[in-house]
């Protein structure tokens, strides 16, 4: 069993965070890693005493959103020893993909990013825009067409599709969804390069995530959390049963195993897909520059000198890539974090 100790709990919580240190200090996770000691050294969260392990976390710590909860259990607690530099790296996306898919693909490939963080520099591509440029080339020549994403909302109308196709522009008028999209995420470079792709590649796009009207609207971020899950499951059912899918998402929305309730491939997910784990892959795109939660901190030590790395971890298919050249020199030695502008 990897090793259990407070500083592994604390790196997963975020180093920077005084007020999780604090928590972990003032003695609250004692009991919690004595049980986890006593645990099996093969864990699964659906069936073993580690299932009581995250409730007690929420209990001591019940300001932290169940995402977290389960970003300790899985990647601080009991995750393997990713932090080794001697696996090898590769050139680009692509690569990867053939490497991981070269004996089967799967009906649904979902893919999860760390999000970009607001104010983050321009220089820094995002894995949106790494995963346009990079893998839907490889994925139309693979057989897939159809793109469902969190990007945009869910009922854009092909209409939208076809007019920025003929005019390259996006307009409150002609285009409003997309023009909200754009106006709305985190990274417009990002969805420009999906738009811009998928029109070069003839692949359809799907909206995925929330509706303009949940947009709008007044409700909590864990109920939003869950409509987006909802909202991508139902744009793949609609896709029908024998439709080979990919789907862009947040990385809390693709996990199989431990599955967070914010994951449309958790059990009630892959039944109503008539699927089971071996129909679908995880694969999660992590830029260090954006890392900014607990599974995200803990990838980012995988980021090579250059290039990018890929790992194998539970249901995981992790690709971590390099800092950009002029933020490398900028992270702390030993720390997950990276800290814009410090």
């Amino acid at each position: 069993m990897t090793k259990i100790s407070k500083e592994s709990i604390c790196r997963a919580m975020g180093v920077g965070d005084e007020y999780l240190k604090e928590c972990v200090s003032n003695g609250a996770v004692d009991n919690i890693i004595e049980d986890l000691r006593n645990c099996e050294s093969d864990i699964d969260p659906e069936t073993c005493y580690a299932k009581k392990t995250l409730q007690q976390l929420c209990w001591h710590f019940p300001l932290m959103p169940n995402d977290v909860v389960m970003g300790i259990f899985r990647w601080g607690i009991f995750k393997p020893d990713t932090q080794d530099s001697t696996s090898p790296t590769h050139h680009n996306l692509e690569e990867v993909l053939k490497e991981i898919f070269a004996k089967a693909t799967p009906k649904i490939i979902a893919f999860g990013e760390n999000h970009p963080l607001f104010g983050s520099s321009d220089d820094v591509k995002s894995a949106l825009e790494r995963f346009a440029e990079e893998a839907m080339p490889w994925l139309k020549a693979t057989g897939y067409h159809t793109i469902v994403t969190e990007y945009l909302a869910v009922g854009t109308p092909e209409s939208e599709f076809e007019k920025y196709k003929t005019t390259e522009k996006i307009d409150s008028k002609e285009t409003p969804y997309l023009y909200e999209a754009y106006n709305r995420v985190r990274d417009p470079k990002g969805l420009l390069a999906l738009l811009n792709k998928a029109n070069e590649l003839d692949l359809k796009l799907i909206g995925g995530g929330l509706t303009l009207e949940e947009i709008n609207s007044e409700i909590g971020s864990v109920e939003l959390m869950e409509k987006i899950r909802d909202n991508l499951l139902n744009s793949i059912l609609e896709q029908g049963p024998s439709a080979r899918v990919v789907v862009y998402s947040g990385a809390l929305h693709n996990d199989i195993q431990p599955t967070t309730q914010f994951s449309f491939l958790n059990q009630d997910g892959l039944i109503k897909l008539n699927m089971d784990s071996a129909d679908v892959a995880e694969v999660d795109i992590i830029i260090p520059e954006f890392a900014n939660d607990p599974i995200s901190n803990i990838l980012a030590t995988l980021a090579p000198t250059e290039e990018i790395r890929y790992r194998k971890i539970n249901s995981t298919h992790a690709i971590v890539y390099a800092y950009a050249k002029n933020a490398f020199d900028r992270v702390r030695s030993g720390s997950c974090h990276f800290n814009i502008g410090e």
